[in-house]
């Protein structure tokens, strides 16, 4: 998946519970897969579809797979997707009074949402996989480095290794478009769930339009929390950034 760097990160991660939860979801492979088994489970055709491509929305459901799912005579263990760029394959183990039998369910990721493309016997030929991954990131070298005027005038100054002072660098590097300085601000378990940074997504201009509230940090241990209001076009909206303490270094880990 894409990490979307900078401002537009930050307003995902502060959104309202219930669509963080959903988008939690759509960018984890196996919660996909495990959506479309409670769905099955619960003989929920509506749910199932938001997380199948378009071709599939019309079979799963008269499916005889769905039908024996919804019977509730079938377990199913979902098990660790391999993710190879914008492909992945999760196995998943069925289990009913007839045995076990072992599935491979193949996703698909689109602007962050992962959906599924094909599902079937791990042994069975279930077509051709993509082969390419996705265009490769714009080159950091290459984008803008230099932020508007008064881009920071809003970011105050925190003493240096503190929670609060790696979220101001983290929005002046996305405010410079810098990938490269961006992703030394989240942890490395963030990069691995949402993938590398591209400044494709990154207009500057635009980021500087927000305003910034960065309250005090509380901290726990290697953990730590902080508020932040952010303000844009006389709208604002609140949320709570969870860090984490990574070599020493307080990092972005906000997984909601």
């Amino acid at each position: 998946m894409l990490l979307i760097v900078g401002v537009l990160l930050l307003v995902l991660l502060l959104r309202d519970d219930d669509d963080a939860q959903e988008d939690a979801v759509s960018r984890d492979p196996v919660k996909v897969v495990q959506a479309v088994i409670d769905a099955a489970e619960a003989d929920d055709c509506e749910a199932a579809d938001d997380h199948l491509e378009d071709p599939l929305e019309d079979q799963v459901c008269t499916s005889d797979d769905w039908a024996l799912l919804a019977s509730g005579d079938v377990t199913a263990e979902v098990g660790e997707a391999e993710i190879d760029g914008s492909s992945a394959v999760v196995p998943v183990t069925f289990t009913s009074e007839a045995g076990t039998e072992e599935y491979s369910f193949e996703l698909t990721e689109e602007e962050r949402e992962w959906e599924v493309v094909a599902y079937g016997p791990a042994d069975a030929d279930q077509g051709d996989e993509p082969t390419e991954s996705p265009t490769d990131a714009t080159d950091p070298t290459d984008s803008p480095t230099d932020s508007p005027t008064d881009a920071s005038t809003d970011l105050p100054d925190f003493p240096e290794g503190t929670p609060e002072a790696t979220i101001v660098a983290y929005v002046e590097a996305a405010r410079a478009a810098d990938c490269v300085e961006a992703e030394k601000w989240v942890t490395d378990a963030y990069l691995r769930r949402e993938g590398r940074c591209t400044v494709d997504e990154l207009d500057p201009d635009e980021v500087a339009r927000y305003r910034f509230d960065i309250g005090d940090a509380t901290i726990d241990g290697g953990t730590a929390t902080v508020r932040v209001t952010i303000s844009y076009r006389g709208e604002s909206d609140t949320g709570t950034l969870t860090l984490k303490k990574e070599d020493g270094v307080w990092k972005i880990d906000d997984d909601e």
